[in-house]
């Protein structure tokens, strides 16, 4: 085998290797936000007294205090777990897809599973 064959074969195993190694950290990556998510969020332990502000304030501050980015269906639920009044769920989401939309300037927009996430970042 010349030097050229060599060096391919050896790219190509670094290159599986690699791979293979990608293919962990997507997996450690995906179980670690599915834990964030799932773990209790910190909005659950608010004081009883806690009024929720302006619904536009609210999605703010849980979007600066988030440590990931979040979609619009858990930005809602953290508005309902912040005790936002709303007359129903499916409207609450709506709304918070409407003023994600008025402030896009303020917000860091990714994509997981091919859906936006939202974060503002200080």
């Amino acid at each position: 085998m010349n030097n050229y064959e060599r060096a391919l074969h050896q790219a190509y195993k670094d290159l599986a290797a690699l791979e293979h190694r990608r293919s962990q950290l997507m997996q450690l990556i995906a179980e670690l936000e599915a834990a964030v998510i799932a773990s209790p969020c910190p909005l659950e332990s608010l004081p009883p007294e806690y009024v929720a502000k302006g619904i536009t304030e609210e999605i703010r501050s849980i979007l600066i205090s988030s440590p990931i980015h979040l979609s619009a269906v858990q930005i809602r639920d953290a508005l309902l777990a912040r005790r936002v009044t709303t007359k129903n769920v499916r409207t609450l989401l709506i709304s918070v897809h409407t003023i994600l939309k008025r402030i896009e300037t303020e917000v860091h927009i990714e994509r997981r599973d091919n859906k936006p996430v939202f974060k503002i970042v200080q």
